[in-house]
């Protein structure tokens, strides 16, 4: 829930990738979870509005295509890590349950048969780690719809729940074992 920490540990997260050279990319359609992060270009870029938060997808998503087609070049014999990607990228996407929709809708009104943002997310979430592109999402309540189809919110290695009910407990950490209370101070996980 609001005020439980989420954009706090998103921060956490992003600041050291910005300090190690990565670029952190800010989807926050709220608009003030990371306005520090504002003065920090060109090491970040903050979208906030839904076409903003589109275009940012898009393109992102496009660079992990583009870098896919750089490894694809590489002979068989060169390790990944050889392959010439650019600067490693953190994508902190805040507010999914806010966003997602508007996202939907924003995709319904693109040409047909171009890249959508959704198409986007996916495929930044499946392709991207690969290629140094990484995603890490917060979510009020990380649902299958809100986090861009089932397949999107499995694909996620590392999940942090705060402030959680049994629910989300069930949803999302079933897998860890008996139900855990969630800690009751803010920002714990």
């Amino acid at each position: 829930s609001t005020g439980a920490g989420k954009s706090a540990v998103a921060r956490a997260v992003a600041v050291q990738r910005a300090a190690r050279g990565d670029l952190v990319v800010f989807l926050d359609i709220k608009c003030h979870s990371h306005r520090w992060a504002r003065q920090l270009a060109p090491v970040t870029h903050y979208a906030d509005s839904p076409a903003m938060i589109g275009d940012a997808l898009v393109n992102i998503g496009r660079e992990v295509h583009r870098r896919n087609a750089v490894v694809r070049q590489l002979p068989p014999d060169v390790p990944l890590s050889a392959a010439d990607l650019g600067p490693d990228i953190l994508v902190v996407f805040e507010e999914m349950n806010a966003t997602t929709g508007r996202l939907r809708t924003l995709d319904r009104g693109r040409p047909p048969g171009g890249y959508r943002a959704l198409e986007a997310l996916s495929d930044i979430a499946f392709m991207g780690r690969a290629v140094n592109v990484r995603l890490i999402s917060f979510a009020q309540m990380a649902t299958y719809r809100s986090s861009g189809g089932s397949e999107v919110i499995e694909s996620y290695g590392t999940r942090v729940l705060i402030n959680y009910s049994p629910k989300a407990w069930r949803y999302l950490a079933e897998d860890c074992g008996r139900y855990q209370p969630a800690p009751s101070a803010v920002g714990r996980g």
